[in-house]
């Protein structure tokens, strides 16, 4: 096994990812997220969309607004038609309520 090993010739990395090569070496972009960042980032999708459907939907209107629309609360105002002061509270209780969604959903 020694010898065996000894006779392996060590290949440099250059020549593995040498695109004149058959089948080259692909090396991970380091921009992209890794596929571990990835599934991480579904399953947290995931949990958040699963809690939001757990909430009042007066508030789940709120955060889907302000989070997934991405509305300031003056035009959340305009288009729920009710003042500003109950956007706030809404918006207020909805994530406390998504907060304890999310607690009671990570325990079970």
């Amino acid at each position: 096994m020694i010898d065996w090993q000894r006779s392996k010739k060590p290949q440099s990395l250059d020549s593995l990812t040498d695109p004149k090569q058959e089948h080259p070496l692909q090396l991970a972009d380091e921009k992209d997220p890794s596929p571990l960042h990835q599934v991480l980032s579904q399953e947290t999708e995931e949990n958040v969309q699963a809690s939001l459907q757990k909430i009042p939907a007066i508030y789940r209107e709120c955060s889907v607004l302000r989070f997934q629309e991405e509305l300031q609360i003056e035009e959340m105002a305009g288009v729920l038609s009710v003042p500003l002061s109950t956007v706030k509270s809404r918006l207020y209780r909805g994530l406390e309520a998504l907060r304890g969604a999310l607690q009671r959903g990570a325990a079970s």
